[in-house]
């Protein structure tokens, strides 16, 4: 009885608390879709905003939390006139789509290597300024085993342990990586006004061959875990052209850094 009552006061809680954050009708149609097992359609001032149906304990934690951590980060920003954007590891395309919506002439680039999310970012982005990147940023041009949690692909990494810290339910699939030299070189970019990395660990991976990027690179925004391996390498190499460092959102383990020069 202890155990259900628990349970209720918990659902309860979900309940108000998206009610509050989101309102009463996108609470309705959240809990409608969640358990219908559809995909989660929020009406927003700027429009629709998509989420991909995970579990159900991710898929509230992510709507309660994440999508507010991210605005958040977008606000955090100086308001200027941004021509490049790159979002590594895009996901959904929250990011992108609240930094669209912001800074609505940027160029956005928004680069995801899981299939299964190309069509909800296709739907966030609908009509903004976008090319969605079907692959991967790695230190090699070739193809490498991509590892997707099944409870939540915002825990989907190149790295394997770092998936495996959060689910043992891991699917396996080979995609398509590029150095970011070569990246920027076949998409003509000179200059990345806005770069955010999100990859679950592999950020090192990417970054340790490619400083000239960094050199590129006017304001970057990194979530920094302790989980990571390579973490105190990353901060170094960082560090090296990114003088200025602001935390805007703790996260478990570590927190979302703002960088800039």
């Amino acid at each position: 009885m202890f155990k259900k009552l628990q349970a209720l006061s918990r659902w309860a809680d979900y309940f108000f608390t998206i009610w509050m954050q989101y309102g009463f009708a996108n609470c309705l149609s959240f809990f409608k879709n969640l358990f219908s097992k559809q995909a989660i359609r929020l009406q927003l001032p700027t429009g629709t905003l998509v989420y991909n149906q995970e579990s159900v304990g991710a898929t509230v934690y992510h709507l309660m939390n994440s999508l507010p951590k991210l605005q958040k980060t977008i606000a955090s920003l100086p308001k200027e006139d941004y021509k490049i954007m790159i979002d590594i590891g895009a996901n959904c395309g929250h990011f992108s789509r609240f930094f669209a919506d912001s800074f609505p002439h940027t160029n956005i680039f928004a680069v995801e290597p899981s299939p299964d999310l190309f069509p909800v970012i296709q739907e966030n982005l609908k009509g903004k300024n976008f090319k969605l990147i079907p692959f991967a940023l790695a230190d090699t041009d070739g193809d490498m085993e991509f590892y997707i949690s099944k409870n939540s692909q915002q825990a989907s990494s190149l790295i394997k342990e770092n998936v495996a810290t959060f689910d043992k339910n891991i699917q396996v699939l080979k995609v398509k990586t590029q150095r970011f030299q070569t990246f920027l070189s076949e998409n003509q970019i000179e200059h990345i006004d806005v770069l955010k990395m999100d990859c679950q660990g592999a950020e090192y991976m990417i970054l340790k061959n490619a400083e000239e990027v960094l050199a590129k690179t006017k304001y970057l925004i990194l979530e920094v875990s302790l989980l990571d391996e390579n973490m105190e390498d990353l901060l170094l190499l960082v560090r090296k052209y990114f003088p200025y460092r602001k935390v805007i959102n703790s996260v478990s383990m570590g927190a979302d850094v703002l960088f800039w020069r």
